[in-house]
């Protein structure tokens, strides 16, 4: 059997053919994840970056029909990747540091930190949450499970459990405040 070179591939993706489409992914998939893992150091988030790469391939594929250099594109648009990956993680850290400085003296110690507390509240609200939403809520925060673990036990997608553990984290904001949220949050970065 012939090799369909990337030209023939970018010329049939460039039409809408899903076979072509198919092709470089089974052919670049392992190499941009490798590319993105080795720049991150993360492996979720390399999965994430790769699923992006691959959706703007199949949303530009008009565009591509005189792309001569398909590995350049594929590895210059995971770059870019990575860099707004980075970017947004900076962005989150910078974010809770903000809150952090927004806490007042007024605020007495023992009420920051108050454990017991943060959970009873934690547990509370949890209890008020739709079902799928508290199930995914439980395994990512209380039984460590990753986003991708997840979404295959479950089988839904990565993008489903992420959109469900946002909505659980804003219907907990309120009740938390924003010290106790600062607590949540950077245990989330820590997974």
């Amino acid at each position: 059997m012939r090799k369909i070179s990337d030209i023939e591939l970018i010329s049939g993706l460039s039409q809408g053919d899903i076979e072509s489409y198919e092709i470089l992914f089974e052919r670049y998939y392992s190499k941009i994840k490798g590319f993105a893992k080795g720049l991150t150091k993360d492996e979720c988030a390399a999965e994430d970056i790769v699923a992006n790469v691959f959706m703007k391939l199949w949303y530009n594929k008009e565009k591509l029909a005189s792309l001569s250099n398909l590995s350049g594109y594929l590895f210059s648009v995971t770059k870019n990747e990575v860099i707004d990956h980075f970017r947004a993680r900076k962005y989150l850290i910078d974010y809770l540091q903000s809150l952090e400085n927004d806490y007042t003296e007024e605020t007495e110690p023992e009420e920051l930190y108050d454990s017991n507390k943060i959970q009873e509240i934690v547990d509370h609200v949890v209890e008020t949450m739709p079902d799928q939403r508290r199930r995914i809520f439980i395994m990512s925060r209380m039984e460590k499970m990753s986003n991708g673990e997840i979404a295959e036990k479950l089988n839904i997608s990565k993008r489903t459990v992420e959109k469900h553990i946002s909505l659980a984290l804003d219907q907990l904001r309120p009740a938390l405040g924003k010290r106790a949220l600062i607590i949540l949050i950077a245990s989330i970065l820590t997974l």
